[in-house]
């Protein structure tokens, strides 16, 4: 992963219709098949102090909200108001909101995240 920072972003009154992944952030991510999985958690761009408001509509899939931050950089410093997407099913409710190497303290009004348990993760809309 490369190095920098993103921080002081806010983004409201997002409207999405069956959209694949809602909210999703992956902080070390390839293109490269040779590549995949072996920078993964060593990303060092820090997201932080970004604000998401008003985001209505339906999720193609079960997860409405995925943040997938590096552990050797997490995410902190984000909130969340008004968050009204729906999920396209509610079998598996305990993922649709995931967060791994996320600081979450309470306050930012997402406390439903937890890390990722994928095995529960319904088919893929890609």
């Amino acid at each position: 992963g490369g190095r920098g920072y993103c921080r002081n972003v806010t983004i409201k009154n997002v409207f999405m219709d069956g959209t694949n992944h809602p909210v999703y952030l992956q902080s070390d991510l390839t293109y490269t098949a040779s590549q995949a999985g072996l920078h993964e958690n060593t990303g060092t761009f820090i997201w932080t102090d970004i604000h998401l408001e008003n985001f209505t509509g339906t999720a193609a899939g079960d997860r409405i909200i995925e943040l997938d931050c590096s552990s050797a950089a997490p995410c902190y410093n984000w909130t969340f108001s008004d968050i009204n997407i729906k999920p396209n099913s509610t079998a598996n409710s305990n993922i649709n909101y995931v967060c791994n190497n996320f600081v979450l303290d309470g306050s930012g009004g997402l406390d439903m995240c937890h890390p990722d348990n994928s095995t529960l993760q319904a088919a893929e809309a890609f």
